[in-house]
């Protein structure tokens, strides 16, 4: 689907900027952008809060995820084809950050543990972040 039509189907306005950053995310979907990465790419076109402010609303909107790295730094990625806001917007899938390269990357498939909680926890979501060297680093 065309980035146009998304934000439309998403119910969000559409602009030459959140096109660009939309299209951005489709030719990085499986790579965690933080903000510094998105203001680099963008310097020319984006202030920094139209630029957080479009990637708050892509999130509401199910567009993209958040994961947060070791340091706290938060990361967006392109959400899948099968994940719907209407579901809850859970991503509760493996996120691997290379420590040689610095990318942190969505591992759609992998199996997570499952945590067994204390009596009275109730677990609303969980990230689970790997820290190694990625396939292109560790050769």
């Amino acid at each position: 689907m065309k980035s146009h039509e998304q934000l439309k189907k998403a119910g969000l306005r559409i602009t030459d900027g959140r096109i660009s950053i939309l299209d951005f995310f489709k030719q990085n979907p499986a790579l965690g952008m933080s903000i510094h990465d998105m203001l680099a790419q963008f310097s020319n076109e984006l202030d920094k809060v139209t630029l957080y402010r479009t990637l708050h609303s892509f999130e509401e909107k199910g567009l993209i995820h958040k994961v947060i790295d070791e340091t706290g730094l938060e990361r967006y990625a392109l959400c899948e084809a099968h994940c719907h806001h209407e579901d809850g917007h859970k991503h509760e899938h493996v996120h691997f950050k290379c420590i040689r390269c610095n990318t942190t990357e969505c591992l759609e498939g992998t199996e997570q543990p499952t945590i067994l909680l204390p009596k009275g926890y109730t677990k609303k979501e969980a990230n689970f972040l790997i820290l190694g060297e990625c396939a292109k680093c560790s050769v």
